[in-house]
């Protein structure tokens, strides 16, 4: 039978819809839990979890090399110091008595996420956006994030102990103040976690695609079962697609193509740029 492919693009927010289940999972856990409808050790393991999480802010958070995204807002992974007191606050985060704004240009790629305090700022800054849309400015929360696929073993755990290195924080979000608590972080393969829902409803085999910023995963899923024996993650994402389109505007035309404009050109098909280096692009 002839593979259906499924191509999840880094800028839909599956990943953190899927995350944002969470909650009702728990929901329907503790009904099951009451109504005597799983074993005894499921029973223990379900109260262990929903202690942990019953009283939290779940927050779903997809850290991309080029954008954050969570379930309601999608930013640029920019992060840079303000070493004066900005005079004006949008996208301004102010942590530890230093100043930082968030967006902008998106970061240098590195080995990993833990390098540098960037993705930590990047955190608190998704953090502060979706409780400033619930109305919130003090909370407990609970985080959910992802890593690669074929990556997530060896830099899970390093991950959650950079997003819980300081158990409460507190900072200032566009000069609003914020006091979190973070209970605790629960890791997902990106892949996997985007289609867990669907795997019921795939055919015999399917190719399941996650294109990102930096990395492509791919992930075969056999009679309905992901085969992680075979899954890959290739660095071959949109940010080497796009440095290979400049590399041929500057061979060719002498010039380059800010990356968001060829973002634009990729999800609309049309931007307002000269026509051959539109054609280039396309």
């Amino acid at each position: 039978m002839k593979a259906i492919i499924i191509v999840v693009i880094i800028l839909n927010l599956v990943f953190c819809f899927a995350c944002a289940k969470v909650s009702a999972e728990s929901d329907k856990a503790i009904k099951q839990f009451n109504d005597n409808e799983i074993s005894e050790s499921s029973k223990h393991q379900i109260k262990e979890e929903w202690t942990v999480i019953k009283n939290d802010i779940i927050i779903g958070i997809d850290h991309g090399w080029s954008m954050m995204k969570t379930v309601t807002q999608v930013f640029v992974t920019g992060v840079k110091e303000i070493t004066t007191t900005p005079a004006l606050f949008g996208d301004v985060l102010e942590y530890d008595g230093k100043y930082y704004k968030i967006g902008t240009v998106r970061q240098e790629v590195k080995d990993t996420k833990v390098e540098d305090d960037s993705f930590y700022l990047l955190t608190l800054a998704a953090v502060a956006k979706e409780l400033k849309k619930r109305g919130l400015s003090d909370a407990k929360v609970f985080l959910a994030v992802g890593l690669p696929l074929t990556r997530f073993g060896a830099e899970r755990n390093n991950f959650i102990k950079y997003l819980t290195k300081n158990k409460r924080v507190d900072f200032r979000y566009e000069n609003e103040a914020y006091h979190i608590e973070i209970d605790d972080v629960a890791v997902f393969p990106q892949c996997y976690a985007a289609v867990v829902d669907k795997i019921p409803t795939m055919a015999k085999k399917t190719l399941v695609v996650d294109i990102g910023s930096w990395t492509i995963d791919i992930m075969p899923v056999i009679n309905k079962s992901p085969d992680e024996s075979k899954c890959v993650t290739v660095p071959r994402g949109l940010i080497t697609c796009m440095r290979s389109i400049n590399e041929q505007c500057v061979r060719q035309l002498n010039g380059e193509v800010d990356e968001t404009e060829i973002q634009n050109i990729m999800r609309y098909g049309r931007f307002d740029i000269d026509d051959e280096y539109l054609a280039m692009i396309k």
